[in-house]
């Protein structure tokens, strides 16, 4: 039976502009196979890396956020 390998990371903001941490999240994003990955709390100048399509999603709640 296949398999489906389901990565999340909560990136916690990273900046608009490229800097040292968005190189390191990136260098780790990139040694991570997975079929899919979410990344949470990101920013555009962060993609999901080639063969990825990056989906956009908001997400709606009735309790405080």
């Amino acid at each position: 039976m296949p398999t489906l390998t389901l990565a999340t990371w909560n990136l916690r903001r990273p900046a608009a502009r490229p800097n040292a941490r968005s190189a390191t999240l990136r260098r780790h994003i990139d040694r991570v196979a997975a079929d899919v990955r979410v990344l949470t709390e990101t920013h555009d100048s962060i993609t999901p890396g080639d063969g990825y399509a990056a989906a956009s999603t908001t997400i709606c709640s009735c309790w405080a956020i």
